[in-house]
């Protein structure tokens, strides 16, 4: 049987409780508006630059948003959600 979802309040420090916030924060209506706007600018767009310095604030950007699709990603992947 698969263990029980670590809620944030139950488990406020845990990486599961942490992917779950950023599922239920970026999953909300204007949360959706938001990471359509922060995929659409930052995802899928070169970072590439001939300034080293632009090309490195350009792809920290671009690392912020990598960030959350991964919590996001994680929380809709985990093994618990799969199984009912």
């Amino acid at each position: 049987m698969a263990p029980k979802v670590k809620s944030l309040r139950e488990y406020p420090d845990s990486e599961d409780a942490l992917d779950e916030a950023f599922y239920r924060t970026f999953n909300s209506l204007d949360g959706k508006q938001v990471y359509e706007l922060l995929e659409s600018v930052y995802h899928s767009v070169s970072s590439f630059e001939s300034d080293t310095h632009m090309m490195a604030y350009k792809e920290g950007q671009r690392s912020i948003f990598l960030q959350i699709k991964t919590r996001m990603d994680n929380y809709l992947n985990r093994d618990v959600r799969n199984k009912k």
